[in-house]
């Protein structure tokens, strides 16, 4: 009997059974006549209300049924397409835009020809002084001017004479006393230095009295007074002790007894 049961009952009860499992799933069927896609044209939800992967519509919870059949995300917890910005990077951006920025700026003044005034400072422009009028002197205090520069150098002159006559005057009279200064060599026949001081005495025309202090013993006991180390020779100029021979030392020795007043 059971072969011989009508198809159109098993047919019906196949789909039936169907349309029961698929309301256990919680599938929706859309209509025999509309495509998917009319059906998506002619939803009246907004695109929030929609589950972006399948664009049906979405419960009161949020869920999209198909999503839920296919264990996905539901679409409050779908991420985004693109990910969002960080902070990091729109600091970044910031900062290459300001530079570029800045770097714009100083081209455009170093291309300017007017000079750059400092920022924040305002540049001030001080006039310059007028130039003081010419002055034009008085011929009576010029010429008071005059003369008193000719009496100073007339005076420095007279000054400069009278100094090179006072000079003058002292050396005609060393010249004249150098022969009336006392002058006694105390030495011995054998000393080389006694015979230079000799010579030099003689070849300057310089009077003077030569002691030999070993043959003379008046003139030992003198020596010995003037020069206890004992070396020869030894010179009484005026009353100025030399010992050995310096034609400097005995020159000026000269000028010096020559100039005192006796």
């Amino acid at each position: 009997m059971t072969a011989n049961r009508p198809k159109s009952v098993t047919s019906s009860s196949s789909a039936s059974g169907r349309s029961e499992n698929s309301a256990k799933r919680g599938s929706i069927t859309p209509p025999s006549g509309l495509s998917r896609t009319a059906a998506k044209r002619h939803s009246g939800y907004p695109a929030a209300r929609r589950c972006p992967v399948h664009d049906l519509a979405l419960s009161s919870e949020g869920r999209c049924l198909r999503c839920g059949l296919d264990h996905r995300r539901t679409a409050a917890a779908l991420e985004p397409l693109v990910e969002p910005t960080s902070r990091l990077t729109k600091l970044l951006a910031a900062l290459v835009l300001t530079c570029l920025a800045g770097a714009a700026m100083v081209l455009a003044n170093n291309n300017d020809d007017t000079a750059p005034t400092p920022r924040g400072l305002a540049e001030e422009r001080v006039a310059e002084p007028p130039a003081p009028p010419a002055v034009t002197p008085d011929p009576a205090i010029a010429a008071a001017q005059q003369a008193r520069e000719q009496q100073a150098r007339e005076a420095a002159e007279r000054a400069a004479a009278s100094a090179a006559d006072a000079a003058r005057r002292l050396h005609e009279q060393v010249a004249q006393a150098r022969p009336q200064v006392p002058i006694t060599l105390y030495g011995t026949s054998w000393c080389g230095a006694c015979r230079q001081a000799r010579n030099y005495l003689l070849g300057q025309g310089i009077p003077f009295r030569d002691l030999d202090v070993e043959s003379d013993p008046v003139a030992h006991a003198a020596y010995l007074r003037l020069n206890p180390s004992r070396t020869v020779p030894t010179l009484d100029i005026g009353g100025r002790v030399l010992t050995g021979f310096n034609p400097g030392e005995l020159e000026h020795a000269l000028q010096q007894a020559a100039a005192s007043p006796r």
